[in-house]
């Protein structure tokens, strides 16, 4: 790794703003522990080439290991603009706007891109499905749980919630306090 840094940093003194030696030195930086260095040095590629997708994913995930969500969000905002199909993009951006704790619709949007990118990930489906629970959305919260357990009938997660989360709280009529206690009743047999 010293020789490889030794190389870089030479190209770096002869061509200061190349981005590719920025970019591999800000991995060893990440390699020897020190994430500051390598978000200071990502930031330094993303000024020399703004269309390169990959360093802003980079600066983003360090950003938010160094706990600064806003310019986390910032950076992955940048990567979603530059590779719309990029998943980590997007989980990034999901994931410094829930730590942020603002703007919902575009944490919803979001995270609608990576389960429509992953579809297959049962992952997204949960955390979509928290997220409008939390947002008392309890019938799109719904169908992403469901959608959870059609990828992964056994997930506990899923169940879990949709069977504290009824689709109405209060049961209202006759027919709704049977569908309630048919679904409690379920519930409890499958989690016996």
């Amino acid at each position: 790794r010293e020789g490889a840094r030794q190389l870089l940093q030479a190209l770096l003194q002869q061509a200061p703003g190349q981005p590719e030696a920025l970019f591999q030195l800000a991995f060893l930086d990440v390699a020897a522990n020190q994430p500051q260095a390598a978000a200071d040095l990502l930031a330094r590629c993303v000024a020399a080439r703004p269309d390169w997708a990959e360093p802003w994913i980079r600066l983003g995930q360090l950003r938010l290991l160094l706990d600064a969500c806003e310019e986390a969000a910032t950076a992955f905002r940048r990567a979603t603009a530059l590779a719309p199909n990029d998943p980590r993009a997007f989980e990034g951006l999901a994931e410094a706007l829930r730590r942020i704790g603002s703007d919902f619709a575009e944490l919803l949007r979001a995270r609608l891109r990576l389960a429509e990118l992953e579809p297959r990930q049962v992952a997204h489906r949960l955390r979509l499905g928290h997220m409008l629970t939390g947002a008392a959305m309890s019938e799109a919260a719904e169908a992403a749980y469901r959608d959870a357990l059609a990828l992964d009938p056994d997930n506990l997660v899923a169940r879990w919630a949709l069977f504290q989360n009824p689709p109405t709280p209060l049961p209202v009529d006759q027919a709704a306090q049977a569908d309630f206690a048919r679904r409690w009743s379920e519930g409890l047999a499958w989690f016996e």
